[in-house]
């Protein structure tokens, strides 16, 4: 077969690659550290767009619009950022005024960032087989080298695709400890509905728990982004997704799990933030919805596991 007949062939010219970093703070206004330039990037996703086995173009092939000899322009909108990785909102522009949207991560540097995020790729690929309608389903991974580095340094950079969540924003923590939408517009929610938010987040953590393999997740980072949630509707219940996961746990219990999500706490601006709901009857429900109704516990048994984790908190 020609290779211009092949939907899967490399073009023989680069395809232009718009992309761009935003100036990007924490919560507490620090600016984020940058290992490299946006220009060093955009070079690498350009040489890397020459070879048709790229992360982007196999995270569109299921698409049934996408060809690669269709492809007209990337272009990379940088909108979210944290410690680990950069977040692009990306789209694919087709012939035929077609369009393929993404989301796009990208470790902030090679060596240990990169191998997080290769991790945090494993890491989710697994925790959406046990709950695809609460974890963000992972596309395609792998590389992209940067043409240069600072002292000398070489390697790649571990990226990876989502599908791009049009109704999901980033979830974070304010200073109240109540949550809030983290992109414009703002929407900070208010204690009662803050509230609903953390029964959910516990849920969705007991619900990705494997009795099995005796395997959970490490609490989630809610500060860090690792929750995106949509923005509230009349008559829409609030939906949330998982879309980060560094750490899978071993070894892990009935006792040992309720004890890590029900004893955790972060320290947020001097105040400490945890995922306990303000009433003991809606853990109790959440913690039997979750254990006793999904997994098919012993109600006894989650009942003095239960008893034994709040003794610590």
């Amino acid at each position: 077969m020609r290779a211009g007949h092949n939907r899967h062939a490399a073009r023989k010219h680069g395809v232009p690659v718009s992309l761009r970093f935003e100036p990007m703070h924490t919560f507490w206004g620090e600016p984020f550290k940058r290992h490299f330039s946006d220009t060093a990037l955009r070079k690498a996703w350009q040489a890397a767009l020459q070879r048709p086995d790229n992360v982007l173009y196999r995270s569109c092939a299921p698409r049934p619009e996408f060809a690669v000899r269709t492809v007209r322009r990337v272009v990379m909108e940088h909108f979210q950022e944290g410690d680990f990785q950069l977040v692009f909102r990306t789209r694919v522009r087709l012939a035929a005024g077609k369009t393929i949207r993404l989301c796009t991560l990208v470790a902030k540097d090679t060596g240990s960032f990169s191998r997080i995020a290769q991790t945090e790729y494993r890491n989710l690929s697994q925790l959406h087989g046990r709950a695809p309608g609460d974890v963000v389903r992972p596309l395609a991974g792998g590389f992209v080298v940067l043409p240069s580095l600072p002292h000398g340094r070489q390697g790649g950079l571990f990226c990876y695709c989502t599908p791009w969540l049009s109704d999901f924003h980033e979830l974070g923590v304010n200073r109240k400890l109540n949550f809030y939408i983290n992109e414009r517009p703002f929407h900070h929610f208010d204690r009662s509905t803050s509230d609903q938010i953390r029964r959910r987040i516990l849920e969705i953590c007991l619900r990705l728990y494997d009795p099995r393999s005796q395997t959970a997740i490490e609490p989630p980072r809610i500060g860090a982004g690792d929750f995106m949630i949509t923005r509230p509707a009349p008559g829409r219940a609030l939906r949330l997704k998982l879309i980060a996961a560094r750490r899978i746990l071993g070894n892990v219990d009935l006792d040992a799990c309720l004890s890590l999500y029900l004893r955790y706490q972060a320290d947020w601006g001097g105040k400490r933030f945890s995922f306990l709901p303000a009433s003991r009857d809606d853990l109790v429900k959440t913690v039997h919805n979750s254990l006793v109704r999904e997994k098919g516990y012993d109600p006894a048994r989650v009942k003095k596991a239960l008893n034994r984790a709040l003794q610590g908190c």
